[in-house]
């Protein structure tokens, strides 16, 4: 097998890597440059003046969090495929944790 077919050499993969972290990093920054002024979060401006805590909250969980989750949900199954795909290939096995499958 050549480096090139091999999960843990492959620049294909490599890349898969690169382009998962950059969403993650893409999504933070746009949360950045639209959400937020000196390093401080910007509610929406009718929820920071007038909205109850709970809409607050609402907003929070929308705008930033789940956004930042589901990019890093994606970047950690594409971190877990090139892990397993690496272990596969030099033969590691990796025994569950106690209390796992």
């Amino acid at each position: 097998m050549n480096q090139e077919s091999d999960p843990r050499w492959s620049p294909e993969v490599r890349i898969d890597v690169q382009m998962a972290m950059n969403a993650v990093i893409r999504e933070a920054a746009d949360i950045l440059q639209r959400r937020s002024s000196g390093g401080r979060w910007l509610p929406p401006l009718e929820i920071d003046e007038d909205g109850t805590n709970s809409a607050l909250c609402t907003a929070a969980r929308i705008w930033v969090l789940d956004k930042l989750e589901a990019q890093i949900r994606e970047a950690r199954q594409v971190l877990d495929r090139v892990e397993a795909d690496c272990r596969a290939q030099s033969g590691v096995v990796v025994r569950p944790h106690q209390g796992e499958g």
